[in-house]
């Protein structure tokens, strides 16, 4: 199933779901705290922003255990972080669900429910949690013992930190922290950029989540962008991304006028792609996992917003920047994913107004973000 059948099965689904469970519920108080589950089952750049808490967690708890549930998607970001110890990857479909929850059924102490929206999260934690800990919003609020306000007005990492404070976390995270990688990833990515030499090596996330295309900077913004960088700056551009991002990037590659950048977009797994980003001096790309993972690696990073707010979902960290011209459009925030609300444009694709707020943005703009934070 794809993403858009899931989100219509967990909606339509999940919610009339959750208000029958909700009648069996019996509040269950905070008390042993040996036995964690965080439930994180969806994008790659959320889960990265989560990392900070479940990392603070550990370490007010060290003798805690401390588990995650994930899905094939987001599983990498996990793998071998000291804070985590176990790992249980979870297929989205009714009997691996059921499956799950009969093998776990209060299992835990504490069950965490990190999706600002699914349905299927808070049933999960309901079932497999003996305290449930989840945001107040949404009729799936009914199924925990305590719940946390969803702040839309800041970054989703303090969001995701204050899901914890009843925890007793109170210190906000300044930073994200960075994903694990293994020494065949490190070999690979060594392989990948051999010969690359230049003053400023660059890469470019062009691609976006195949949930809100419309997230994407047009293809020739990116080409000129990459041709600039070149010229002015003597960079070596790497566009990288999935596999389903291959094509794009060739078209941008073929608007370019200067030669030589290269696409490995598709030709990295998961877990090559986190050691890849850690190499680069910057990273320029569309609100989308990469773009996370860069900043968490400890490279300089540009987002480019408009759809979404980067005061929610921007680069976090001191050292990154976002541009934003999502002011000329009065949709802008059109994506609010705590409200399950994430569309591709609503501008009909026929009109000039389709994708109005990426086509704002500038290269120039750009740059300019570019060369303040390499400074």
């Amino acid at each position: 199933m794809n993403v858009l059948g899931l989100k219509a099965v967990d909606r339509y689904v999940g919610s009339p779901l959750c208000i029958l469970l909700s009648l069996f519920r019996r509040q269950q108080a905070l008390e042993a705290r040996s036995k964690i589950i965080f439930v994180q089952l969806w994008g790659i750049g959320e889960t990265i922003c989560t990392l900070p808490t479940i990392k603070a967690v550990k370490k007010k708890y060290p003798r805690a255990r401390v588990t995650v549930l994930v899905t094939k998607r987001n599983r990498a970001v996990y793998e071998a972080l000291p804070y985590v110890d176990d790992i249980i990857e979870l297929n989205l479909t009714a009997g691996s669900v059921a499956s799950f929850i009969m093998a776990h059924q209060n299992d835990f102490d504490i069950a965490v429910d990190m999706e600002e929206y699914l349905n299927i999260s808070a049933i999960i934690s309901f079932f497999v949690g003996k305290c449930r800990i989840g945001y107040s919003n949404q009729i799936r609020s009914r199924l925990y013992d305590v719940t946390v306000p969803y702040n839309d007005r800041q970054h989703v990492v303090q969001t995701y930190f204050e899901l914890a404070t009843p925890l007793g976390l109170s210190a906000k995270p300044k930073s994200l922290e960075p994903v694990a990688v293994g020494r065949e990833a490190e070999r690979n990515a060594r392989r990948l950029l051999k010969g690359l030499k230049g003053k400023l090596l660059v890469a470019i996330g062009a691609g976006a989540s195949e949930s809100s295309r419309c997230r994407m900077w047009p293809a020739q913004c990116f080409a000129k962008l990459a041709d600039v960088l070149i010229s002015k700056h003597a960079a070596k551009i790497v566009f990288v991304g999935s596999g389903a991002e291959q094509a794009e990037v060739e078209r941008i590659v073929g608007r370019m006028s200067n030669r030589g950048a290269i696409n490995l977009a598709g030709k990295t797994s998961q877990e090559d792609l986190f050691a890849l980003l850690g190499k680069f001096d910057l990273f320029i790309g569309n609100d989308s996992g990469p773009m996370h993972v860069a900043a968490a690696q400890g490279v300089r990073t540009v987002g480019l917003f408009g759809p979404n707010l980067p005061a929610r979902f921007g680069p976090f960290g001191t050292k990154n920047a976002s541009v934003y011209k999502g002011t000329v459009c009065q949709f802008s925030p059109c994506i609010n994913v705590h409200l399950g609300k994430v569309p591709d444009c609503l501008y009909s694709k026929r009109s000039q107004d389709y994708q109005k707020c990426m086509k704002a943005i500038s290269v120039r703009d750009v740059l300019l973000a570019a060369e303040e934070i390499l400074k």
